[in-house]
C-alpha cells in the first residue's frame, strides 16, 4: 500500500514510476488512497522533492493538498495527526530547521491553560514531575499514552488540591454534584459555581472531550470513555467523603479509611485512563478486571495510600 511504500526504511531512493500503480484506468489517482492519511501526508512531503519533469508528483501534490486541507478544515482525525497536517500545510516539514520540527512535538497545552492565574494559590505546578511519571511508557509508540496520562494527572492533582486544601465542604459538595451529573452543556449548574470552580469543572470536561475525540473512532472507544468517566465520579465521591469526615472531626477505622482513601489516591482512575489510552486490547474485558477490584489492584492502591500518608504528599 501507499503507507508501506512511503515509510519503507530499507529504501533510500525510489523512482516516481512506482506511483503509477496507484492510478486507475481513467488515469487519475485512486480515491481509495485517501483512506491512508499517514501515507497521504508522507506523499505530500515527497511531492515537494520532484524535479521539473516529475509530472506525476505535480498531480500527487494537487491530490494531497486538496485532501489534507479538507481534513484540516473538518478536524475529524486524531489530534496529534491533525496537528501534523496543519503544520505541514503551513510549511512542509523537510523545509524546516530540525530544531523547529522537534519543537512542534513539545506541547504548549499546559501554558495555554493559565492555571496559575485561574486558580487560587493552592495550585501546585507539578508539570515536570508528571512528565517523568509518564516515562514509564517510554517507547515511541506510547506517545498518546503519555499525553493522555499527563492531562489526567493534571485533573487528579487539581481535584485533590481543590477538595483537600482549599474548598469548603459546601463547595466540594457543589463540585461533586456537578461532576456526578456530567453535563457539559448545563450552563445553569456552571453559573452556580464560584469562578475558580467553574474553571476546574470546565477543565475536566474539556479534557474528557479531548479524550473522546482521540478514541471515538476506535473499537470500544465509547465504552472505555464512559467507564473512565464513571471512575472519575467515584474519585470525586471519595474526596467528598474525606471532606465530610474532616468537617465533622470524624476519625474512621483504619479499614474504613482505606476503603475511601484507597480510591482517593486515584490509582483506579489512573488505571482506567491507561486502559482507555491503550490500543488493540479488549476494552470490556480489561475494565471488567479493573472493576472487579482484583487483589493486585487493591494491594497497589493500599501501598500507594500508605506511602503517600507517610511522606505527607
Amino acid at each position: 500500500g501507499l503507507s508501506r511504500l512511503m515509510h519503507n526504511k530499507s529504501v533510500s531512493f525510489w523512482s516516481t514510476d512506482v506511483l503509477w500503480r496507484f492510478k486507475g484506468d481513467n488515469g487519475e489517482f485512486d480515491e481509495g488512497l485517501t483512506r491512508d492519511v499517514k501515507g497521504i501526508l508522507s506523499l505530500y512531503e515527497a511531492a515537494h522533492m520532484g524535479t521539473t519533469t516529475d509530472y506525476i508528483l505535480d498531480e500527487a501534490l494537487g491530490l494531497t493538498i486538496r485532501y489534507l486541507e479538507s481534513l484540516a478544515a473538518s478536524g475529524t482525525c486524531k489530534l496529534n495527526l491533525l496537528r501534523r497536517i496543519r503544520n505541514a500545510l503551513d510549511q512542509p516539514q523537510h523545509k524546516n530547521l530540525e530544531i523547529i520540527v522537534a519543537m512542534e512535538y513539545i506541547q504548549l497545552w499546559y501554558k495555554e491553560q493559565y492555571f496559575e492565574s485561574k486558580l487560587p494559590p493552592y495550585y501546585r505546578d507539578r508539570f515536570v514531575e508528571m512528565h517523568f511519571v509518564t516515562l514509564t511508557y517510554f517507547e515511541p509508540k506510547y506517545s498518546r499514552m503519555r499525553i493522555m496520562l499527563t492531562k489526567l494527572f493534571t485533573v487528579e492533582i487539581i481535584l485533590d488540591d481543590t477538595c483537600d486544601r482549599y474548598a469548603s465542604l459546601r463547595e466540594v459538595e457543589s463540585l461533586a454534584n456537578t461532576l456526578e451529573r456530567w453535563n457539559p452543556d448545563d450552563h445553569h449548574a456552571m453559573d452556580e459555581q464560584k469562578d475558580y470552580l467553574k474553571f476546574v469543572v470546565k477543565f475536566i470536561f474539556d479534557s474528557f472531550q479531548e479524550f473522546e475525540r482521540e478514541i471515538c473512532s476506535e473499537a470500544g472507544g465509547s465504552y472505555s470513555l464512559n467507564t473512565t468517566i464513571k471512575s472519575c465520579k467515584t474519585l470525586v465521591r471519595a474526596n467528598l467523603q474525606l471532606a465530610k469526615w474532616a468537617a465533622s472531626y470524624h476519625i474512621p477505622s483504619f479499614d474504613e479509611y482505606l476503603d475511601v482513601a484507597g480510591i482517593q489516591i486515584a490509582a483506579y482512575f489512573t488505571l482506567a485512563c491507561i486502559l482507555m489510552a491503550m490500543e488493540n486490547i479488549c476494552k470490556k474485558e480489561a475494565y471488567e478486571w479493573l472493576e472487579s477490584r482484583d487483589q493486585l489492584v487493591r494491594l497497589s492502591c493500599t501501598k500507594m495510600r500508605v506511602m503517600n500518608d507517610i511522606y505527607g504528599l
